[in-house]
């Protein structure tokens, strides 16, 4: 019996963002890029790694108590094309506009749960797919998104990362709403 939880927060995608985001899909299934199943498809906003499990109801209760002061957001899908780097990608990503609130949730949970920022302006993002390790990255599009293509954050959860082959499987363990419950569009 595991005694350690591979956990993370991230924000679960709505089902029409889902359904949009196959219609990218074709356009990147190549050989040597290995398609992420829909129901792993999220928002990542912080890794947390692997925990004991007897810590698992101390993070939920600090999520649970966080949830409430957060603000609801709209994120805005900019395209799907590879990512990070555009030059040596590691994967297909649909990439949403900047947004102040996002950064404020991903800020607000990591040091909430004690850790330090990976990076200053995190990138709202979610990983398609990924290139297999062993070729080079066959030439990708950039897709532009559809207009309007909006995404609304209404909650976090806390996510278990169980690694198996060919992918990981993601199981809710709790999910919490943020603060307000009316969404403001923010323009950036």
């Amino acid at each position: 019996m595991k005694h350690y939880a591979r956990l993370f927060v991230a924000v679960p995608l709505p089902g029409l963002l889902t359904e949009e985001l196959v219609t990218y899909l074709p356009a990147y299934e190549k050989p040597g890029v290995r398609i992420i199943p829909e129901e792993n498809w999220h928002l990542t906003v912080h890794f947390i790694g692997n925990v004991p499990k007897t810590q698992v109801p101390e993070i939920a209760e600090k999520l649970n108590t966080l949830a409430p002061q957060l603000e609801n957001f709209e994120l805005k899908l900019l395209r799907v094309a590879p990512g990070p780097n555009a030059k040596m990608p590691r994967l297909i990503w649909a990439e949403f506009a900047a947004n102040q609130a996002f950064e404020k949730m991903v800020r607000a949970v990591t040091f909430a749960l004690g850790a330090k920022m990976d990076h200053q302006h995190p990138v709202a993002h979610v990983t398609l797919a990924r290139f297999a390790k062993d070729i080079r990255p066959p030439k990708m599009p950039q897709t532009p998104a559809k207009e309007n293509t909006l995404f609304p954050v209404q909650e976090i959860s806390l996510w278990e990362s169980e690694l198996r082959k060919p992918h990981p499987h993601y199981t809710i363990l709790e999910r919490y709403t943020l603060g307000n419950k009316n969404p403001e569009p923010e323009n950036n």
